[in-house]
Parts: structure tokens; C-alpha cells; sequence
């Protein structure tokens, strides 16, 4: 997608960085991700210009969806309540055409596509494409819109295969998953020709309790043969989001093994006030319904940043899931999640052997040991 630009005329006092901070939040709002870079160039003698190059939107449709694209499911998960679970990457328009979801070639009337209160997470009705083979679909991006009314610049395509035997998935690691949001700030530093660009800005961090990683974009202007203006983007107050969990994310896991809890890490520290007593901080989905975790079932650990949810009695049956961090979340900072996140996973029967003469079967010692010796020797 190609960049956006504004322009800014900052003063030396730094007048006018509240200008480019509040476009910001105007255009970009939390989505800090969506800032290329900024540079800067002197105008005149007290004035120079700042440019923010940022898109619009993610070139992404969705941030996550359940059940994984290409998962192997038995009937077992694939059942009458099974549901395509969509977190997309910005709010969806409550008002879609026909057809812009086509399942196994066939397109679904607007009523089987349903979305929740947020606009974020969408699902539709898989219960009637469950039967034993490959099913695909589509997300159409000419006919989904944003509740902007824009639509995406590329489709989504997946599927998933229903068979006698899953195949079991570790889950998905969490590298390119976080895409950093949280409220924007700019400042403005000068600093001499003597003193190293690098290290300044590293400083100027760790005065700020900025991680590395929330910096946004730097530029400098030239001032005086001696002098050199610092300008600094920033996200100042984190949103929390999630970046580990445990099980891992898209995890399939054989049912009569499924965890009794689901540890998730954040990014911020979490208040712990907002994770532990307030209802609706967590929900989970199975098919279209959100079952709300109790508080009680929520335990924040003593790293002040991964929270421990109970999920035995909510989670009893293969099927697929979708544990939900919801809105209300809080940083200790204050900061409020405003994007839910999806911790997907699925549990399913999983026989863990081969086929043959009609039947399935364990895996013995034997088994494994035999065929190690068989690879060892070269076939």
C-alpha cells in the first residue's frame, strides 16, 4: 500500500509538535505500526519542516483466524458447532454485501456472516461444510469494507481438510505477530555536533521508560554549525497486547491431553486490578458464542506481565477455540486494551499412528526405534 504524507512546521521551541501529534492520533490513531518513517529539513532560520510517512491501513485483512488455514480435523472438532473465527485488522462494517465470504465455491448471503460488538472479530457458520475432504474459502476483498466504508487491496484465501486422523500442531511462533500500538508522543531535542546521535537517543529512552522497541522514527535538522535539533517519535503508553502463550498460538492439541489453563504474556505490565477482579476482561468463543471467564479463574503472575486463565470448565470438548483478551484490559500505566486479541486453539481426537489394512494404530518404542535404524542406513 503506498504512503501517506504531512507536512509540519515546527518551531525551535518546539511549537507545533502537538500539531503533528494530533494528526496522529486523528488519522492513525493507535496503530503506531502504520508509521514508515519522518524526516526533517530546515525551512528557515527557527522553523523546519517535520514529514510523517505513514499507510493508512495494514496490508493485512486479518490479524488472526481460527481454525488455522490448514488444519487437519476429524469429526470430532468439525462438527455442528464448528465456526470460521476472524480478528480482523480494523473494524469491519456492520452492513456487508452478499458474497463477500464464498465457502467450497458457494457464496454466503450477508446473514451468515455475523459480527460482533467491537467490529473487530467476525465469524460465519461452518457446520455445513464438514464433511470427510478439503474445504476452501474465500474473503472477498472488492465487497468487505471497513467501517470507513474502504475496502482491502488483496483477498484471503484458506481451508482446512476433514479427515479420520488430525495432525496435531505445536502452534505458531510469535515472530511478526506483535504490531505495535499505544499512544503516539513526539519531542524535540538539541543536541552538539560532539555528542553521538545514538547514544542521545538511547538516553533519552531510558529517561522515559521507553523500551527500544517503541521507538517509532528519528530525524535531525543542522541548526548551527555546532548544533543539531533531535526530532523524536515515540509510543509513550503501550497498549498491552500479546506476544507469548502457552500453549502456543494455533495450537491443535489431542483432546484427551488438553491444557487446564492458557498462560498469555503481554507486552506492558498489566493492572493487575483490571485482569484479576473485573468481569469481561476474558471470554471464550466456542462456535459463535462468547462464554465469559470468571475473575476468578485469573491469576496474574508475579512478573507483573503474564496472566494464568483456568480453562478446564469452559474448554470440554474438541472443538475449535478462541480464548479472547478483551477491551478493558489494562496497563499499569492506565492504558486500556481497544483491540481485542484471539489466543486460537483447537482440540481434537488424534490417534497417533499410521494407517493401513483399514485401521489405525499406536505407535509403539518399537516402531519409532525401527524405523530410525531404517533411515540410518541410508533408504
Amino acid at each position: 500500500m503506498s504512503l501517506v504524507s504531512a507536512v509540519f512546521q515546527i518551531s525551535r521551541n518546539g511549537s507545533g509538535l502537538i500539531n503533528l501529534v494530533n494528526y496522529i492520533d486523528k488519522n492513525i490513531g493507535f496503530d503506531a505500526h502504520l508509521i514508515d518513517r519522518i524526516e526533517a529539513s530546515q525551512l528557515t532560520t527557527n522553523v523546519s519542516l517535520v514529514t510523517v510517512f505513514h499507510r493508512k491501513y495494514s496490508d493485512d485483512m486479518v490479524s488472526s483466524i481460527s481454525p488455522r488455514p490448514n488444519y487437519i480435523l476429524t469429526s470430532d472438532a468439525a462438527n455442528s458447532n464448528l465456526t470460521l473465527r476472524l480478528l480482523f485488522t480494523h473494524q469491519i462494517s456492520p452492513n456487508q454485501p452478499d458474497g463477500v465470504i464464498v465457502i467450497d465455491g458457494t457464496e454466503l448471503d450477508n446473514s451468515q456472516f455475523s459480527l460482533d460488538s467491537t467490529g473487530y472479530i467476525g465469524t460465519v457458520d461452518l457446520s455445513s461444510y464438514v464433511s470427510s475432504g478439503h474445504h476452501s474459502y474465500i474473503i472477498d476483498n472488492t465487497k468487505l469494507r471497513r467501517v470507513d466504508g474502504s475496502l482491502y487491496t488483496r483477498s484471503f484465501v484458506g481451508g482446512y481438510t476433514v479427515h479420520v486422523q488430525s495432525a496435531p500442531w505445536m502452534g505458531d511462533t510469535p515472530s511478526n505477530r506483535v504490531k505495535i500500538r499505544g499512544q503516539v508522543s513526539a519531542d524535540l531535542i538539541y543536541l552538539n555536533k560532539s555528542q553521538a546521535i545514538q547514544a542521545s537517543i538511547d538516553q533519552f529512552l531510558r529517561t522515559r521508560n521507553v523500551p527500544p522497541e517503541y521507538l517509532i522514527g528519528v530525524a535531525t535538522v543542522t541548526r548551527q554549525s555546532n548544533q543539531i535539533e533531535l526530532y523524536i517519535v515515540y509510543v509513550s503508553n503501550p497498549e498491552p497486547q500479546i506476544i507469548y502463550t502457552f500453549p502456543a498460538f494455533d495450537a491443535l492439541i489431542p483432546t484427551d491431553k488438553a491444557p487446564t489453563s492458557i498462560k498469555i504474556t503481554y507486552s506492558t505490565p498489566i493492572d493487575e486490578t483490571s485482569a484479576t477482579l473485573a468481569a469481561g476482561s476474558f471470554a471464550l468463543y466456542t462456535s459463535d458464542t462468547q462464554t465469559l471467564i470468571d475473575p476468578s479463574d485469573v491469576t496474574l503472575l508475579d512478573d507483573g506481565r503474564t496472566v494464568e486463565v483456568a480453562i478446564s470448565s469452559y474448554a470440554t470438548a474438541a472443538n475449535a477455540y478462541s480464548l479472547v483478551s478483551r477491551q478493558g484490559l489494562r496497563s499499569v500505566k492506565g492504558f486500556s486494551k481497544s483491540k481485542p486479541e484471539l489466543v486460537n486453539f483447537v482440540l481434537d481426537k488424534y490417534e497417533g499412528g499410521g494407517t493401513g489394512g483399514g485401521g489405525t494404530g499406536d505407535i509403539t518404542k518399537a516402531d519409532v526405534m525401527r524405523r530410525i535404524a531404517f533411515r540410518g542406513m541410508g533408504a
